[in-house]
């Protein structure tokens, strides 16, 4: 079973997170929620489509983001739509559709439930 199957992607999810949380092991804190995952490919048919079917049992909201390059063809209306058409996965990780305040945040905020001693540190989700 791979792609578009909702398996296939509670698998990866499962995955980024315990990578996510090894990478941030050894800061203070609690690891806040992983906000949005951005699903890169190029192909309509299963990559965009697991992206925007794809309903996270954590609630993490996913994104697809279409590559020009591989099985996609230039020009063409893809189905399903992806959320952004970009040149190719370097486009893809470095371009302004992508909300870094989504994916930077990643620490809980410390103290009291409003937030006054939030402590915050920024790195990629």
């Amino acid at each position: 079973m791979g792609k578009p199957y909702q398996a296939t992607y509670e698998f990866a999810e499962k995955r980024l997170m315990s990578h996510r949380r090894h990478l941030y092991s050894n800061l203070p804190g609690r690891l806040a929620p992983l906000r949005r995952v951005y699903m890169v490919g190029d192909n309509p048919a299963s990559d965009i489509a697991g992206g925007n079917d794809y309903r996270s049992p954590h609630g993490t909201d996913w994104a697809s983001i279409l590559v020009q390059t591989g099985v996609y063809v230039k020009g063409t209306t893809p189905t399903p739509q992806p959320s952004q058409i970009v040149g190719d996965v370097w486009d893809a990780v470095t371009c302004e559709y992508i909300d870094v305040n989504s994916v930077w945040h990643i620490l809980t905020p410390l103290g009291n439930s409003r937030g006054s001693d939030a402590r915050k540190v920024d790195g990629i989700a």
